[in-house]
This record gives C-alpha cells, structure tokens and sequence, in this order.
C-alpha cells in the first residue's frame, strides 16, 4: 500500500515537475527569443533593428551593429539565468553576442556550435558544455520570423545555466525528500535536483527504459521508490526517487500537531480525575498553570478551574477549525493547479456539471474583505471562492445545461452585482473569466486561461471584467510606429510633435484587436527609443537610466504611456531651453557664410554640413532669428550686392557681376534683377551713373 500510495504522489509531482521546467521555466526564455523573433520580422523603422543587419552587409553598419549588441547586453542582465545570448549573421558572416562583436565566427569561443548551426534542430532545447567548461541549455531560432522552409538570414541562440535551471526547479518543488532527475532523448542527465552517490545514479539509469514505471531500488535497510514519465513532445524523461519511509518524514509536522491535540485532552483528563480523587490535585494545578500559558489567558488568580478548562476546550476547539479551513483551502488551491487528489471532498458543491474559473484582482491587498462581503450576498449561480493571497480571488461556478447558451451574459451580471455592492465599501477589482470546462479535473484549464486574459487589463484599465473567449482571436502583426520621427523631435524640442507620435501609437493599439505580447514589445520599443534619446543627448541628471525600463512598465496602459508623454516633455523641454540661446549664434554664423559665398550655388543641405544640423531645422532656425526664409535672404543679398557693384565697379560686366552674386545664367540674373529693382542691370547702372 505503501508504494502505491507513494508512487501515485510521485507520478503527480513528476508531472508538476514537467509543467514547470517547461510551460513555465522554459517557457519564459522561448517568449523572450519570440519577442526578437518577431521584431525582426516586422520592426523595419528603427535603423539598428535586428533585421535591417540581417539584410545587409557588415560594411557601414558598425554603429548599427554595436548599438544591438548593446541591446542584447540590456536583454542579458535582465533576464535572470542566461549567460549568453548570441546572434549569427549570415549575409555578413559575422557574430554578435552581449559582449563582443567578432568579424570573423572563428574568432569566437563558441565557434564550433556557431558552424553548424544550419545542421542543428531549432526550435528545441538541448544540453551542451560550453569552451570553458560550464554545462548550459540552448535554444536556437531561426531569423527572421518567417515561415519554418524559408532560407534563413541568421541563427539566434540563448544559453541558460544547467545550475540556475536545477536551482529555479529545486526551489519550487519545494521537496527536500525527493530526488528529481530529466534526462535528455538521448539519455544524457540534463538536471539533477540534489547531489546523489554514483550506486544511486546507476541504479535510477538501468531503472529508465524498462517496462515498470514503478520500482523499489536499494537494499532493504534503505529501499526507495523509483518512478518515471516520458514527455511524448519533447523526448525528455522526468525520473524521481524518494525514500520508503517518506510519508513519516513529511507527516512530522501533523504528528506534532496531533501531539498538542492529544496533550490538551490529556489534561482534560486530568481535570476529571481531580473530581475523583483530590490525591492528584497538586498535579492538576500545574497541567491548569501550563494550560493558562498556552492559551495565553489574562486572568485573575482567584479565576475557577472549570473556568479554565472551558477557555482550553474553547481554543482548541477554535484551532481545530483553523486547521479544517486550512486543509479546504490547500485542497481548492490544488484543484486550481491541477493536482488535486479528494474531489469528493469538496462539501455543499455539485461535483456534476460544467465549470468556470474566474480571476479577481482586488486593490490595495483587501481579498479578504472582498470574501467577507461576497459572502453575504446572495448568488443564483452555486460557486465556490477561494483566496489565493492577499490581493487574488478565485471563484469557481457551476452552470447546468440551461446556463450554458447564456454563461457569459449572467457570469456578467453576476459581475456587475458584486461590484456595485463591494463600490459601496471601497474595494476595487479586476476580473477575467476563463474557458467552460466539463469536469472539476479541468478546472486548471479554465483557471490558467483566467489569469491569460488577466494580462490584458494592461491594455483594457483596471476595474473590466475580461473574457478570455474575447481575446484568444487576437492576431500577433506588429504596431509600427514613427521611432525616427519620435527620436527626432525629442533632439529637436519639438513637444507637439513627440506627443503626436505617442498619440498615433496610442490610437492605433487600441484600434486594433492585437495581441498583449505586440503591445508590450511596441511599448518596450518605444521605450527603448526614449534609453537611446538619453544616452545620446546625455541628460542622465534630469531622466535616470537605472531603472527607467521597469518604471514605465505600469499596471495599464494608459499609465505606461502618461509617464512616457511626461517624461517626453521634460526632455524635449530641457533641449528646446537649452538650445535656444544658441539659435542667433548659429544663424548668425550662417549669415556671414552666405555673405562671403554669394558666388556659391547656397543652398540648406550645403548650409547643414556647415553647421552640422538637418536641413529642416535650419529653415525653422533662419525663419525665427531673420524673421524671413532662407530663399528671401539669399535673394535680397544678391540683389543688394549686384546693385552695389552696377553702381560701383564700373568696368565690370553685368555678366561678371552675374557670376559674382551667384548666377550663372545670364538671362535669368537678367530676369530675377528686374523682378526686384522694377529695371534691368543696364537701365540700373545708367541711372547710378546719370546721378
């Protein structure tokens, strides 16, 4: 009986244990490389995105090439457990990690994994030792995110530390008694959750493979139960030991429990003895004196006994309660996991029908308020609540076959009513409604599905209730968005025109029916954009780098881009006060250039190499200083100076001074004279002459 009840425990941890190396560990480094994945499928505005180097060559790309490689350092130190994150160009033939930028691959360490990269499964995790010796896990994609047939322009692979895996996974199983082994398709033992000697080593890898998925191994003085499961989609194989005399070691808790349970009715056994026999009096005194201790009563010292013994019953009887509540809620939030073993022991609840998960937030940490009230309302629809933390709920109804065809409008209703009523005493909450599933032991489904549409309060604002049948349909096709015209109207103080581009982003998002991920990577995009502004213009005293990223990442959106729009302001702020009492100097810089090459063909891409500017910003700078354009100015200098030497420089031709004030064109000088002065040069210098 023993091994079959140690063997059931064991086969379910060993599937918690695979659901949580990978669809949750695991799971979070592949969203990490699908993020990138799609940026370089769809991101083409930002001149340093991954793939504008994937369709080039190296040559004139460097800046682009060490800015990402910045990049990749950001998204190394962010994300606990990679030790590396490595990206090979094909068309380049070049490699770039968080670290270096090699020209050549064979310059790398990693070299030899690098040259057969084309030869090796994507898309798959696998265990390799690293040059200098450390065992890491590899992913490798292929870019950019394009169809699986599709030649690719390059390889990008992240390395997890075998280490941190087995720690992350150790930490959560939270099971000091068993030993957790993963083995690679191959064989190869990929983690081991605690140190084991080589005789147990062996013994768990000739158990592996063979048709018992149960056995006992060792010796009789110490036999342990040996199970395993095979992960038909990976290959992998999820091995645990654990020793015969487990469930005396992880019930020590309870039997210590059940020691003071019995020690109380000890000395209620004792008080009635005292009623039979005043010999044992002296005794009873002191069991009473001890009994007032643990219960930590107050009282006088001429209190009755029997007052006593009723306080003792009375708190025993009270933590008796708080151990059954504790159990109840322990097995509920199993059932929400998945890994529930009693479903029958779920009282005053039809175990018959079909379910519905619903998520709570509540704010400012009141779940237990929320339960409180929820409680004395009254429900059409049976449920059961359950109290996750401090601040999460969750709340399982049961529909018949009636329900079914209106779940989502009375789950809404029902909604609405509670939060109406809770409104009325301050507490705030988010909702998001999962799946209906048919049985108690899909509940897990419905309640995962719950917390997936829970995300997206992110975009949608708190206090909505969200259903996850809503946002399954969503696409993942990127937001774009103007970084080069954001970042260029930071540089150039332009408020309105910063704030227009967040507007428009805004405006698209929540037009558009995408998906949570293509929010936040168009959000981490702008952000990013705003890091790159602040390096580049250095105003690291008014805008902190440090913790910039997590700051912006609010609870919504519309938080997330108001502190953008602010911090925008500020910047944008600081470069239009800072710039401005350069403006004249500039212009005026300019002027005395236009005056000594009035000869030149003038010109505001001739004039942006001289003063390092863009040629639309000088046309703005000109206007305001010379309160008249750039074309105006230069056409009333030549016209002043053309005039100056007909009056002057007799001897000059008027195609001599033509060529003098810029004009090749004899015939058009000619022209633009007359327009200006009303007279030909000829019928201009006569005039000058006659006076």
């Amino acid at each position: 009986m023993m091994v079959k009840e140690i063997s059931q425990e064991s086969k379910i941890n060993l599937e918690h244990s695979r659901e949580l190396l990978r669809g949750t560990i695991l799971k979070k480094y592949e969203d990490i490389l699908m993020k990138e994945a799609v940026s370089s499928a769809y991101v083409s505005t930002n001149s340093a995105a991954l793939n504008y180097l994937l369709d080039n060559e190296m040559e004139g790309n460097l800046s682009r090439i060490y800015a990402f490689r910045s990049n990749l350092e950001i998204l190394k130190v962010a994300t606990e457990g990679v030790t590396n994150v490595t990206i090979y160009f094909k068309k380049g033939n070049y490699v770039v990690d968080q670290q270096y930028f090699y020209s050549k691959p064979e310059n790398s360490l990693d070299y030899e994994f690098i040259n057969g990269l084309s030869n090796t499964p994507q898309n798959h995790w696998m265990i390799r030792t690293l040059p200098n010796g450390n065992k890491v896990m590899t992913y490798m994609i292929k870019l950019p995110f394009v169809s699986l047939w599709a030649s690719p322009n390059g390889y990008m692979y992240l390395d997890i530390d075998i280490d941190y895996l087995t720690k992350s996974l150790s930490e959560r199983m939270n099971r000091d008694l068993d030993k957790l082994f993963v083995f690679d398709e191959n064989g190869k033992i990929i983690i081991e959750s605690t140190t084991v000697s080589k005789d147990e080593k062996s013994l768990i890898e000739n158990f592996i493979g063979s048709d018992d998925l149960v056995e006992v191994l060792g010796k009789s003085s110490n036999k342990q139960i040996a199970s395993y499961l095979v992960d038909a989609k990976s290959g992998w194989t999820y091995a645990m030991i654990r020793p015969m005399n487990s469930f005396a070691l992880s019930s020590e808790i309870f039997k210590k429990r059940v020691i003071w349970v019995s020690f109380f009715v000890l000395c209620f056994g004792l008080c009635v003895s005292y009623l039979l026999s005043k010999q044992l009096n002296n005794p009873i005194k002191k069991s009473l004196q001890l009994i007032k201790s643990l219960i930590q009563t107050h009282q006088v010292h001429n209190v009755h006994d029997d007052v006593t013994m009723d306080s003792a019953l009375l708190t025993l009887g009270k933590q008796i309660k708080i151990l059954q509540s504790k159990a109840k809620s322990n097995g509920l939030k199993n059932l929400l996991l998945g890994t529930s073993l009693g479903l029958e022991q779920i009282d005053d609840f039809p175990l018959n029908g079909e379910y519905v998960v619903v998520h709570i937030r509540v704010h400012e940490g009141a779940s237990e308020a929320y339960k409180e009230r929820y409680d004395s309302l009254d429900h059409r629809i049976p449920n059961l609540l359950i109290t996750l933390n401090n601040s999460e709920v969750a709340i399982i109804y049961m529909m018949n076959s009636f329900m079914l065809s209106v779940v989502e409008t009375l789950l809404n209703e029902h909604i609405s009513e509670v939060r109406r009523s809770l409104k009325e005493v301050g507490i705030r909450f988010d909702a998001s409604i999962g799946t209906i599933v048919p049985s108690l032991e899909e509940i897990s489904e419905s309640y995962q599905f719950a917390l997936q549409a829970s995300k997206y309060h992110f975009i949608y604002g708190n206090e909505q209730t969200l259903l996850y049948a809503n946002i399954r349909s969503k696409h993942i096709e990127p937001c774009f968005f103007s970084n080069e015209a954001y970042k260029a109207a930071i540089k150039a103080g332009d408020i309105d025109a910063a704030i227009q581009v967040i507007n428009e982003m805004e405006k698209r998002i929540k037009s558009a029916n995408y998906q949570l991920e293509t929010v936040e990577l168009t959000v981490l995009q702008l952000v990013t954009t705003l890091y790159h502004v602040v390096v580049e213009l250095e105003v690291q005293k008014i805008i902190s780098i440090s913790g910039l990223s997590n700051h912006m990442m609010t609870e919504t959106l519309d938080e997330t881009l108001h502190l953008i729009r602010n911090i925008s302001i500020k910047i944008a702020t600081h470069v239009k006060e800072s710039k401005s009492h350069s403006h004249e100097k500039v212009i005026l810089k300019l002027k005395s250039y236009i005056d000594e090459n009035l000869h030149m063909d003038l010109s505001l891409q001739l004039l942006s190499e001289v003063a390092g500017l863009v040629p639309a910003y000088i046309s703005t700078l000109f206007g305001e200083v010379m309160d008249e354009s750039f074309t105006e100015y230069v056409t009333r200098s030549r016209m002043e100076k053309a005039a100056n030497l007909l009056s002057k420089e007799i001897d000059m031709t008027v195609a001599a001074i033509s060529i003098q004030v810029g004009y090749r064109n004899k015939q058009y000088f000619h022209n633009k004279f007359k327009a200006y002065f009303g007279v030909t040069p000829v019928q201009y210098r006569l005039e000058k002459s006659e006076k």
